[in-house]
């Protein structure tokens, strides 16, 4: 039960750093007055609040677990950088598949008939991204664009991400505890300040005439659809009140009906 509240906290911590990453460490568009330097300043220092946010927020879910979540990025972050990329996709598939099979039945090994929220369900989270990352190398090193389909050479990766770059990636506090999965280049963009919400401020020059672009949009007529406002906390707001109907059934139902109880004195004689 314990446990349990600790998630929900964290997911709640979450949120606010999300806040705190937005107001006080926005990116830095180009073409505003910003340098290069600068813009590559504010990127390293949004990837290390990503990072040190996720570590800190895993740590109080997980305690010492978190250490099998540092030895699986760190292995395939190796693998990303000593295996070929003609293979790299399969090798780093195959080792980062392996570790989690053994966690896997390391946990159940320890807690059967029992659901415990432990690191598992963060490792699943990155095993996605690893193969997400390793896969988009491939595509980006060794396929011309005219051999990938339009989804591949949006997701390729031609440059090998830094240290900081995948291990924010991987550990992101958005994202590490229950998701969701997001591909590498929409995090990059996300913290270059390239993404959409990004470039629409940057075109329309404040939030709120990004937010009314709609207003912008095709003649009568035309068979391209109206623009979508831009409105993340009305989103933000949704998402929240969703994720905390889930959170407390989690926490006030789940916990009265134990996987046991199919091994029990009603279910057992039934099957």
């Amino acid at each position: 039960m314990a446990l349990n509240v600790n998630f929900i906290f964290a997911q709640l911590m979450a949120i606010a750093l999300s806040f705190v990453l937005r107001t006080r460490l926005p990116p830095l568009p180009g073409g505003d007055g910003y340098t290069k330097q600068q813009q590559e300043h504010r990127q390293q220092q949004r990837h290390q609040f990503a990072l040190i946010s996720g570590l800190l927020l895993t740590y109080f879910c997980f305690g010492k677990q978190t250490l099998l979540a540092l030895v699986l990025a760190g292995v395939c972050y190796m693998l990303l950088w000593t295996i070929p990329a003609v293979s790299v996709h399969r090798v780093t598939l195959v080792a980062c598949m392996s570790f989690l099979s053994a966690a896997h039945v390391y946990r159940q090994s320890l807690q059967q008939a029992a659901f415990v929220i432990d690191i598992t369900g963060p490792l699943m989270l990155m095993v996605q991204r690893i193969s997400t990352v390793a896969l988009g190398l491939h595509d980006g090193l060794t396929k011309t664009p005219e051999k990938m389909t339009s989804l591949q050479r949006y997701n390729s990766i031609t440059k090998k991400p830094s240290a900081l770059e995948y291990f924010s990636y991987l550990l992101s506090f958005q994202s590490i505890l229950a998701g969701p999965f997001l591909m590498y280049c929409d995090y990059r963009d996300h913290i270059n300040g390239n993404d959409e919400f990004s470039r629409a401020v940057l075109q329309y020059k404040s939030v709120k005439q990004a937010q009314l672009r709609e207003t912008d949009r095709a003649p009568e007529g035309s068979s391209n659809p109206p623009l979508v406002p831009l409105k993340p906390v009305s989103v933000a707001f949704r998402k929240l009140a969703l994720g905390a109907l889930f959170g407390i059934s989690t926490v006030c139902i789940a916990s009265r009906f134990p996987v046991s109880l199919l091994t029990g004195l009603y279910f057992a004689p039934r099957l």
